[in-house]
């Protein structure tokens, strides 16, 4: 079968699309079905950056740099250097004293390599002082826009995640028409918006227990009435509930899945049909093995499976086929 865009259906020029943008995470997953310049390049431009540059300082403090010139987002902080105010883009810690020049709030000094602050025009030389910054009480602030998980933006960016990772998973390499309605959201932002932010406390403590702070998780379920959804937790600050679909269709055979994306790249993750072929991975997967005074216990029947402890959480929870996040208090509501 000939390979398509999964957005419009275009043959020619597919790339790579970073399901997850880079500049979000350590571990890339890849859809190689998202035509390069209508979509994957527009997408940027649409919603991407803006999420981007808002989560700069959460990233930064993550750890997490883009791979495409290997550096960490940019981010507004103030800085107080002995009492004076100054404000500054940067992107570490280490950007403060090493080549960067910082003008105070109220235009009246500047901070910086005393080379550097020499050599600018205006200056007046007699009024340069050395400081040592070793010596001296420095304090940093930042302000997180809070805004920016509740924002249009945010819910494309959501919705694309999902999508784009759902079709990943069922190997959908064309454009569906079942895809119609999240398409145009993502493309355009325009029509039903498919994205609701989770606001029950039971549903953060189920991703928490699959995944760590700071981790990337999706998890596909299917709702009470029949639709396909899927949890998208960013950071495991946010996690968004985003409708791919009204029902399970013929070309997309696997609805019970599982990944975590860690800080150190490394994932977990599973892959099923249903819960009911999960239900027969888990009988399978443990023994029985005798004890003392005639006691069994179960056992996994291979230790090395990392995601034995999220499949059994998955099962037990009751999120497949029920109505669980549907009963919970959601929230949508963007400028």
């Amino acid at each position: 079968m000939v390979r398509r865009c999964i957005y419009c259906g275009k043959e020619t020029d597919l790339s790579k699309s970073d399901i997850i943008p880079d500049a979000l995470t350590n571990g890339k997953i890849i859809n190689p079905n998202v035509c390069r310049i209508a979509h994957n390049n527009k997408f940027s431009d649409m919603f991407e950056d803006e999420v981007i540059s808002k989560l700069a300082f959460i990233t930064n403090e993550l750890d997490i740099k883009s791979s495409k010139g290997n550096q960490y987002a940019r981010y507004v902080a103030n800085v107080i250097v002995d009492g004076t105010e100054y404000t500054t883009r940067m992107n570490a810690d280490t950007d403060l004293f090493n080549k960067k020049i910082m003008r105070s709030a109220d235009g009246k000094s500047l901070i910086g390599p005393m080379d550097k602050i020499k050599k600018m025009k205006g200056v007046e030389q007699d009024k340069i002082t050395e400081t040592d910054i070793n010596q001296i009480e420095i304090e940093k602030r930042v302000s997180i826009d809070m805004g920016v998980f509740f924002c249009k933006e945010m819910h494309r960016l959501a919705a694309k995640i999902a999508f784009e990772w759902y079709c990943l998973n069922n190997n959908v390499i064309s454009k569906l028409n079942s895809f119609e309605s999240i398409i145009e959201f993502i493309i355009t932002g325009e029509g039903v918006d498919p994205v609701h932010i989770i606001g029950n406390e039971d549903i953060y403590g189920l991703i928490n227990q699959m995944s760590d702070l700071g981790s990337h998780s999706l998890l596909s379920y299917v709702a009470g009435d029949g639709s396909v959804n899927i949890l998208v937790s960013l950071f495991g600050i946010a996690i968004y509930n985003v409708r791919v679909c009204d029902n399970i269709i013929q070309e997309c055979p696997y609805n019970a899945l599982f990944l975590t994306i860690n800080l150190d790249a490394g994932r977990i993750g599973f892959k099923y049909t249903s819960k009911d072929t999960l239900e027969k991975e888990l009988k399978n997967g443990f023994q029985k093995i005798g004890l003392f005074n005639g006691l069994q216990v179960m056992c996994p029947t291979n230790f090395n499976d990392s995601s034995m402890t999220c499949k059994m959480i998955y099962f037990l929870s009751g999120v497949y086929n029920s109505d669980l996040l549907f009963d919970t208090p959601l929230y949508n509501f963007y400028k």
